[in-house]
C-alpha cells in the first residue's frame, strides 16, 4: 500500500451516524497498480473490528473509491494514551448534532496515520446501508492515540455508532506487516 497523502482544507459533517471529514480530491491510496481516491474519513465509537475478540474504543476509516463497486477503506484503531493532535484542534467543533463546521485550517492527512502500515485485509462490505460487498479492507495493526478525555469527549457526541461484527462466511483474512 502506498499513500500518496496531501493536505484538505476542513469540512466536518455530523450526519447522525458519525462525525465525517469530506476530503478535496487531491489524495491516493496506491494497490499494486490501482490508485483509489481518498473521499472522507469518519469515526465510530467502538470499533468496528475486533483483534483476537477485543474491541478498541474508537476506529477511523480512510474511505478510498476506484469505481463505485471498487472502495479501498483503511481501518486505523485508537488507544488510550497521549492526545490526538486533530483532536485537540477540531474536536470541539465537531457537530453535536446534524450539520457541518468548515474552516479554511489544513489537514496534513498522511500526518493522521500511524508510522507502521502492517495490516490485515480481506473483502467485505461497507458498515452502512445499502451494505454492498464492495469493499476490500484494510485494518492497520499499529494504533493512534487519544488521550481517554478526548475518547469520551467524542462519545459523549455519538457513542455505539458501529455495526456488530458480522461471521466470516468463508472469507480469509490476510496478513502483511510492512
Amino acid at each position: 500500500m502506498d499513500f500518496n497523502y496531501s493536505s484538505t482544507t476542513t469540512e466536518i459533517e455530523n450526519n447522525g451516524h458519525t462525525i465525517e471529514f469530506v476530503c478535496e480530491a487531491g489524495s491516493e491510496l496506491t494497490i499494486g497498480t490501482k490508485t483509489y481516491q481518498l473521499l472522507q474519513f469518519h469515526y465510530h465509537a467502538k470499533s468496528e473490528h475486533q483483534v483476537d475478540g477485543s474491541y478498541h474504543s474508537l476506529e477511523v476509516h480512510f474511505v478510498h473509491k476506484a469505481s463505485d463497486t471498487d472502495y479501498a477503506v483503511v481501518g486505523v484503531f485508537f488507544e488510550p494514551g497521549e492526545e490526538n493532535e486533530l483532536f485537540t484542534e477540531f474536536l470541539a467543533h465537531f457537530p453535536t448534532e446534524k450539520g457541518t463546521y468548515t474552516d479554511t485550517t489544513e489537514i496534513n492527512l498522511a500526518g493522521l496515520l500511524p508510522e507502521n502500515k502492517s495490516f490485515y485485509h480481506y473483502s467485505g462490505s461497507l458498515t452502512t446501508p445499502p451494505c454492498s460487498e464492495v469493499v476490500n479492507w484494510y485494518v492497520l495493526k499499529n494504533e493512534i492515540s487519544a488521550s481517554a478525555t478526548q475518547i469520551a469527549q467524542f462519545e459523549g457526541i455519538l457513542k455505539n455508532n458501529y455495526r456488530d461484527i458480522r461471521n466470516l462466511n468463508g472469507r480469509t483474512i490476510y496478513s502483511r506487516d510492512e
